[in-house]
């Protein structure tokens, strides 16, 4: 839509090369060396402080990865490209040491987390608040759904297979209140626990 050597990019705009590139369909405005997208559908920008609802897409051994699927608050809009994933730190999952991302949530996991960050890369946060954390999970062995029930360090169990796991469990997990407290926040492993873990 133009270049960056007389113009500057605005709202829907990204500079690459040297050329103004279009984010998004619309019309084409330029005030005063800005040039900016008017956009027929307008598009979700995510901001610090946003509680976002996701997908778990991605785990590494001390990180992983959400797809946005929707803005708690905010109008039901797409999200713009470039803020569609967010990536979050073992260490902001909850308030226990996990060796491992998924030893506190896993891939298929829907999840509530706090936008920490909104630049280059979005980046979350689930530990800080106890409305955060993992919203509805599937056992992984038979694909049923888990549901919240302690025993021992284990939180989740699933009624088909008998399978126990932990989850970081948000407040409203699997649609009741007061789940988070299942988390055992601050409390040690214990030996079974840890060796599982350790596998």
């Amino acid at each position: 839509v133009g270049t960056a050597d007389k113009n500057t990019p605005g709202a829907g705009i990204t500079e690459q090369n040297g050329d103004l590139i279009a984010l998004l369909t619309g019309k084409v405005v330029e005030t005063e060396g800005v040039i900016s997208i008017d956009s027929y559908n307008e598009m979700l920008r995510l901001e610090v402080g946003d509680m976002v609802i996701g997908e778990v897409v991605k785990l590494n051994e001390k990180a992983g990865e959400i797809k946005v699927l929707t803005v708690e608050g905010k109008p039901n809009r797409s999200i713009m490209a470039d803020q569609e994933y967010a990536q979050f730190h073992v260490t902001r999952i909850c308030d226990r040491f996990l060796h491992n991302t998924a030893d506190g949530l896993r891939r298929r996991d829907i999840v509530r987390a706090k936008v920490s960050e909104a630049g280059n890369v979005v980046r979350i946060d689930m530990r800080e608040d106890d409305n955060c954390g993992v919203l509805w999970a599937l056992c992984p062995p038979c694909g049923d759904t888990f549901v919240a029930e302690q025993n021992g360090d284990w939180n989740v169990s699933c009624p088909t297979c008998g399978n126990q796991s932990f989850r970081a469990m948000a407040d409203d997990f699997g649609g009741e209140a007061g789940k988070s407290a299942l988390n055992g926040s601050g409390k040690r492993w214990s030996g079974a626990a840890e060796a599982l873990f350790a596998k």
